[in-house]
């Protein structure tokens, strides 16, 4: 049996290293000697969330290694894996029956691949399918990615994976339809270190060979189009049909697959099934005309904007201090956020940090969240050429911040018609004055007052469209503008958003209150914050200990300075920076979140991740300012002895710490959802009328996104 399946599986223009993997993935489904744990099979799920569906007509020896990557490299999501057996010989479906766990789909008669693959999606259970070609290898954390995708975003209706040729170049990150209905690979040839390839993005189209679909979405569609049976174009024009649907098509890197392409078909595009792709270009380019002329561009042109679908979608370039650092400071914090939910709306987001510092692994965690990295852009005047060159597609300059803003208006001069919104996050300049009320105040820290606030009125008065997250502060920015005769758009925007079903998944658990361990989370380089957590050890913390004395406490941020450090104890602990996983461990430990801040400004976003959390909080009055009707969701105390008492009520009685968890749960699902998020930025994704077609290919922009 061996040398019959090796003799007629085997092709040539193999490598000799690729052919011995190939007999060694073969070994595991015939050696009666191999044990069983090392045999090819596939666990049982009961309820598998995804459906492999291995469409294969012969090729016995590809498709074996094609499982053997499946069984090997698909980690912890439930899955099943049904073969489609187009009607291959006998032999071929015996030996296949061989391998335990495998969801075997036999053809009587030979159909084709499209109505082969119609045909065996009946069979599936998941709630998404993934296609996948039998002359393929996928690679460690493949599935886990394209699931990620579709879990973290119900819009987006199909996931395609980055196809790699087997000596590790580039194939495919997804695919580009011209307007003649042709198509390009995106990062074919170039190896995987190419900027491009590194972030999510929307595409065109992505090829079925291996491919994420809702399964209801696919119900629904009907599947591969007849129209281009027997193969070739159907996935094409699945994708086109997904969008028209109201859904998105996305590419996600992490997701690796070897494609050992031409295994089946051949290489020549003049012979065999591999002249039906001529054919079935011409069928959809009739099929969908309309929209190729009205939405994609001239063959071979502007491919740098046509690889992320730039000229129809909103593009929103994003301008801050730094890149992003969610686990050391708030803003950043409050800025991925704000980002996220521009792309989840399907935004084509950019990022150009006024440091041109990028260092890890912070600009890998922006690709990872599908932002574009404005490179090669080290200064604002950099960034001024690169608006002008991106103004064709470009919708929205977002101005993070007084300074960054002063920066960019600068460079930028008088830009006719440049849209520009600006996210203040605070009022620089109240802050400060609250500190130099607080008695604080010399001739330095007043001229920052001042500097502050010509920065903030020189912002107010240039963008179109300005946002804060606390209500006060929105306000005063409208009174101010109105005494100076201005109508601008100001809006409240929420500081941190959360999804919905994340927010109801946490609340429906009920879990039980830990122990008693009080927790302060935030980043130290801002001063209110380290003069917080001194105020809370000095004055609340000995009285929290005489009613509890088992309590501890635990002081998490980054930048702590030596007066933090010193307050190490065994009751005490300061840790430092933390990752996500580990706030996220300290959140699930702690029994209360103590927010005793005694001057800022804005919204203290620390209090709002606390709730979203389900971790009560206490907080000052201060620490409460931004919070529209707080009363209920936060525990707000004035002075240490309130502070203390409300600590301990919280860390002795089970009933009302329950019930503060919900409160809270329940003020962020008000105030702080992505839904809340999206609606205040709904006007950052209204399309500017312009043609993005004037510009040829010849005139790429100086500088590079990646």
């Amino acid at each position: 049996m061996g040398a019959y399946l090796l003799a007629q599986a085997l092709r040539p223009g193999l490598s000799a290293a690729l052919e011995d993997s190939l007999k060694r993935c073969l070994a595991r489904l015939l050696a009666e000697s191999t044990p069983r744990e090392q045999r090819l099979h596939f666990p049982w799920a009961a309820e598998p969330l995804v459906s492999i569906l291995v469409p294969m007509h012969e090729q016995l020896l590809a498709t074996v290694a094609c499982l053997c990557a499946v069984a090997d490299h698909s980690g912890p999501v439930p899955y099943e894996v049904l073969v489609l057996n187009d009607a291959s010989s006998e032999p071929t479906r015996r030996s296949l029956e061989r391998i335990e766990g495998l969801r075997l789909i036999n053809q009587p008669s030979k159909l084709g691949f499209l109505h082969n693959c119609n045909a065996g999606a009946q069979e599936a259970r998941g709630r998404y399918l993934v296609w996948l070609n039998n002359d393929t290898l996928v690679q460690p954390g493949w599935l886990e990615a394209l699931v990620e995708v579709a879990e973290q975003q119900p819009r987006v209706g199909a996931v395609g994976a980055q196809l790699r040729y087997p000596d590790g170049r580039l194939q495919e990150v997804g695919g580009i339809v011209w307007r003649d209905g042709s198509a390009a690979r995106v990062g074919n040839g170039h190896w995987p270190t190419a900027p491009l390839i590194n972030r999510p993005r929307e595409v065109d189209y992505c090829s079925a060979a291996a491919l994420l679909v809702r399964h209801q979405l696919w119900q629904e569609l009907g599947g591969f189009d007849p129209h281009y049976a027997p193969a070739y174009y159907e996935d094409t024009d699945l994708c086109f049909r997904i969008r028209e649907a109201g859904y998105r098509v996305l590419v996600q890197p992490r997701a690796q697959v070897v494609h050992l392409e031409g295994l089946s078909h051949g290489h020549d595009p003049n012979t065999g099934s591999q002249a039906l792709q001529a054919i079935n270009q011409t069928r959809f380019a009739q099929r969908w005309r309309t929209q190729l002329e009205r939405e994609h561009q001239p063959r071979g042109q502007n491919g740098h904007w046509a690889m992320d679908r730039a000229q129809v979608r909103p593009m929103v370039l994003v301008a801050d201090h730094k890149l992003p650092e969610p686990d050391r400071d708030a803003g950043s914090r409050s800025i991925l956020h704000l980002m996220r939910s521009l792309i989840a709306e399907g935004a084509l987001v950019v990022f150009w940090p006024h440091n041109p510092v990028l260092p890890e692994p912070y600009r890998q965690q922006l690709e990872a969240e599908g932002i574009a990295l404005l490179v090669g852009a080290p200064s604002a005047t950099d960034l001024a050429a690169w608006v002008r060159e991106q103004r064709p597609v470009l919708d929205w300059l977002l101005l993070s911040r007084p300074d960054v803003a002063e920066a960019v208006f600068n460079a930028l001069g008088d830009e006719p018609g440049l849209r520009v919104a600006y996210y203040g996050h605070d009022l620089h300049h109240r802050r400060l004055l609250r500190e130099a009320a607080y008695g604080r105040a010399n001739a330095e820290l007043l001229q920052r007052t001042a500097d502050a606030l010509q920065q903030e009125q020189q912002a107010w008065k240039q963008a179109a469209l300005i946002y804060y997250p606390a209500a006060d502060e929105v306000a005063e920015v409208q009174q101010w503008l109105r005494e100076q005769g201005a109508t601008l758009d100001v809006r409240q925007l929420p500081v941190l958003a959360y999804p919905p079903p994340l927010l109801a998944r946490i609340k429906a658990e009920q879990p039980q209150p830990p122990a008693a361990r009080l927790l302060f989370v935030a980043g130290f380089a801002h001063p209110p914050n380290t003069d917080a957590a001194l105020w809370f050890v000095r004055q609340v913390w000995p009285l929290v200990q005489q009613g509890c004395p088992d309590v501890q406490l635990w002081l998490v941020g980054s930048h702590p300075p030596t007066s933090i450090q010193e307050l190490a104890s065994p009751a005490i602990g300061v840790s430092g920076s933390v990752s996500d996983a580990e706030l996220e461990q300290h959140y699930r430990q702690a029994r209360v979140v103590v927010a005793p801040i005694r001057h800022g400004a804005g919204v203290n976003g620390k209090i709002v991740e606390a709730l979203a959390h389900g971790v009560p909080c206490v907080c000052s009055p201060e620490g409460a300012r931004g919070f529209s009707q707080p009363e209920g969701a936060l525990r707000i105390a004035s002075d240490a002895d309130s502070f203390a008492m409300a600590c301990l009520e919280l860390l002795g009685n089970n009933e009302a710490w329950q019930h503060q968890r919900q409160l809270g749960l329940d003020y962020v699902a008000q105030h702080f959802s992505q839904a809340r998020q999206q609606e205040a930025l709904a006007p950052l994704l209204q399309r500017r009328l312009s043609d993005s077609t004037s510009q040829s290919a010849n005139e790429r922009p100086s500088t590079s996104v990646a």
